[in-house]
């Protein structure tokens, strides 16, 4: 087992995975129905139920996901919230077909020409991890990775209307750090692996 670095113990983990409880706001749907006009996608999510497994399950997927997202951010100070919604609305909007393309290796979606280039930019960075992240035990292929992925999407959306346009980067730089080496994110995936089975949640860590 690697040496665990102290600013990725299980204490680090416990912040990222609590922070993902989110309670919702008196008025949030109503909010959300004027957000979604805004965006150039309308994904179908899952149930919350299902959002909350994940959410449970899979806080390593969770994690490499969003540290894409931040290190995108840090490439792009302009960036907000928007682009990283409409970002993963066409990676669920186009679910079947690019899951189809990774296993042909290619990289034709048509829906990606709705993206503007900073938002092509941040697709294709996911798109990328996307194979490694399906050979990491416990994760059930494309399914599991839609899943993550709504659950990322309902994330941003929520604190989009509850923050504003930056509101979901502001919440996730607070524990996903940007500048982590293949090394750290190998140490952190170590540790969320090792705990997957009684879960970083617990109840018992003030």
């Amino acid at each position: 087992m690697p040496k665990q670095n102290p600013k990725h113990s299980q204490k680090h983990l416990v912040r990222y995975a609590r922070n993902k409880i989110i309670k919702k706001s008196k008025g949030t749907p109503k909010k959300r129905e004027i957000l979604a006009q805004t965006l150039k996608f309308s994904p179908k999510l899952p149930s919350s139920s299902k959002m909350a497994y994940a959410k449970r399950k899979y806080e390593y997927i969770l994690f490499n996901l969003e540290h894409q997202i931040m290190a995108w951010a840090d490439q792009y100070p302009l960036g907000n919230d928007y682009n990283v919604l409409n970002t993963l609305g066409c990676l669920l909007y186009s679910q079947k077909q690019w899951n189809a393309n990774i296993l042909q290796h290619s990289s034709d979606i048509n829906s990606t020409t709705r993206l503007e280039p900073i938002e092509l930019d941040l697709f294709e960075n996911i798109l990328k991890i996307i194979p490694e992240l399906i050979q990491m035990s416990d994760c059930r292929g494309f399914s599991t990775l839609n899943l993550c992925l709504a659950c990322i999407y309902d994330s941003a959306s929520f604190w989009t209307v509850e923050n504003g346009k930056t509101g979901y980067l502001d919440y996730i730089k607070q524990f996903v750090p940007t500048s982590l080496t293949e090394n750290d994110l190998s140490e952190i995936n170590t540790l969320f692996q090792e705990n997957n089975s009684k879960s970083v949640f617990d109840e018992n860590d003030n």
